[in-house]
């Protein structure tokens, strides 16, 4: 789900930083709109917030001592999330 809302990734050398920007917008999940609600890179929380950006734009931003290629990231989406619930609620019912 995560790459589908993926709007963009800046990254940038500050000394000897490198910045990782990582902007998501809303997606249309059947008849649900969501977005990134949170946000983890190797197990850490970032903050997500908004950009005031088209279709809810949210942007999270973290960084490192060495460029990356590969990013393990983690994120959740509320509605997903809700849907999955009620799947589950579902079959345990049945």
């Amino acid at each position: 789900m995560g790459n589908a809302a993926l709007d963009g990734i800046t990254v940038y050398k500050d000394g000897d930083t490198y910045h990782y920007i990582v902007r998501f917008h809303d997606i249309k999940i059947g008849t649900l709109t969501d977005g990134i609600k949170r946000f983890w890179v190797n197990g850490t929380e970032y903050p997500v917030t908004s950009t005031g950006g088209a279709m809810n734009q949210v942007q999270t931003h973290f960084t490192s001592n060495e460029k990356l290629t590969n990013i393990p990231v983690s994120v959740f989406m509320y509605q997903q999330w809700k849907a999955l619930c009620r799947v589950l609620v579902k079959r345990c019912n049945s």
